[in-house]
């Protein structure tokens, strides 16, 4: 019953305590904070504390009815409890703890060096009750349990306090939090920017990788286009040149088509006139000996003298025609030799001719090939050619007259 009604002054102080308390500084720790931190202190005196400190747990562990016993002779011993004031009642207790627990939180926003002043004259100030306390005890006249009580709470208090201004420092941690997060922010929004930039360089990369491309693929275009013309052009030349030279082919074959037709008609000419010679040669033969025949009857029937006139004019008729037919026969010798003559004078042009033709043909050719081949190896292209000609021509190297020459 008494523990329960001590229990509830206690929160009623505190409660009241909290109340008062208002902080003047932003990084005041609350309330929750304290209790927080009171347990971490325990925890921490639990897994490591020197023996005395373990002697202090043993004593803040004293049960409900040791702190009764020690309130119920409290309240009937005032000198002891009043020589020992120093060190107030739980209530009091309390009280002091969560001011010097405000105490705290203001000084953490101070300078380092204030901060361990006070730590080490409230250390001497707690140290010197605990002593006066201790004296105290030994002299009163209440029994053990009330000096072992007051000797736990003040032990008590003091460790906490110790343990509180000992602690890492709240507002500190909250600070580094705060900075660690606007730093973790700060790289995030750089990472970011930076992620920004990188697409937005690869965009541009893209973009000036594709308009590159694009344009390499219309000067391919372009040029495979220009390369068609070019070579459609080269093909319709080469065409012309070969329809040119079949055409002077045909046309020479034609040529030498008529000189042989020509030739083969002189012969078959030569061959009708010797026919014809020779069956006139025969009807003469034939008329001859009729004659002959008729003129020896005739002969028969005539006189001696008339016989012997008749002989000598025969004779000199006979003698006449083979003048005359000797006459005859070497004009046409002479005529058939005049006609040999000319005829191999028209072979031998024609065959001069046609060697000619061949020559300039396999010139044309050669030129070709090889002017086929300068254009494909070395670029030379027929403006080239016609350029080198006219300046063969202006220089006065005539190639058509040096060709004949050496013909």
């Amino acid at each position: 019953m008494k523990g329960g009604r001590r229990r509830q002054k206690e929160e009623s102080a505190v409660n009241r305590k909290r109340r008062k308390g208002k902080p003047k500084d932003k990084e005041l720790i609350s309330g929750s904070q304290i209790k927080e931190e009171e347990v971490e202190i325990k925890q921490k005196m639990k897994v490591s504390s020197p023996p005395e400190n373990k002697m202090k747990e043993d004593q803040v562990k004293i049960d409900p009815e040791m702190e009764e016993r020690f309130h119920l002779e409290s309240t009937e011993s005032v000198s002891p409890a009043q020589r020992c004031n120093k060190d107030p009642d739980p209530e009091e207790d309390k009280e002091h703890q969560s001011n010097s627990a405000d105490s705290n939180t203001r000084s953490v926003s101070s300078d380092r060096p204030s901060t361990a002043a006070s730590l080490l004259g409230y250390r001497r100030r707690s140290r010197s009750t605990a002593s006066s306390c201790e004296e105290v005890l030994p002299a009163s006249s209440v029994g053990l349990a009330s000096s072992h009580g007051r000797l736990s709470s003040c032990s008590t208090v003091i460790v906490m306090e110790e343990q509180l201004m000992l602690n890492p420092v709240k507002p500190e941690r909250a600070e580094r939090r705060r900075q660690e997060v606007e730093r973790r922010r700060r790289e995030r929004e750089e990472e970011e920017r930076k992620q920004w930039e990188r697409v937005q360089t690869e965009e541009k990369l893209k973009n000036e990788l594709e308009e590159d491309r694009r344009k390499r693929a219309e000067e391919l275009r372009l040029k495979r286009l220009a390369e068609e013309e070019e070579k459609k052009k080269q093909e319709e030349e080469e065409q012309q040149r070969a329809r040119q030279v079949q055409a002077q082919r045909e046309r020479e074959r034609r040529k030498q088509e008529e000189r042989r037709r020509q030739l083969e008609h002189l012969q078959r000419m030569r061959e009708m006139e010797e026919q014809k010679r020779k069956a006139e040669q025969e009807r003469v033969r034939l008329e001859e000996e009729k004659r002959w025949e008729a003129e020896l009857k005739m002969l028969q029937e005539l006189e001696e003298s008339e016989r012997l006139e008749y002989l000598q004019r025969k004779k000199q008729e006979e003698e006449q025609r083979r003048n005359k037919e000797e006459d005859d026969k070497r004009a046409e010798e002479e005529a058939a030799l005049q006609a040999a003559e000319e005829a191999g004078l028209q072979a031998e042009l024609l065959a001069r001719q046609t060697a000619l033709l061949q020559q300039q043909l396999a010139f044309r050719r050669a030129l070709l090939m090889e002017a086929g081949g300068l254009e494909q190896t070395q670029g030379i292209s027929r403006p080239w050619i016609y350029s080198y000609f006219t300046l063969l021509q202006t220089m006065g190297l005539n190639t058509r007259k040096t060709e004949a020459t050496t013909l």
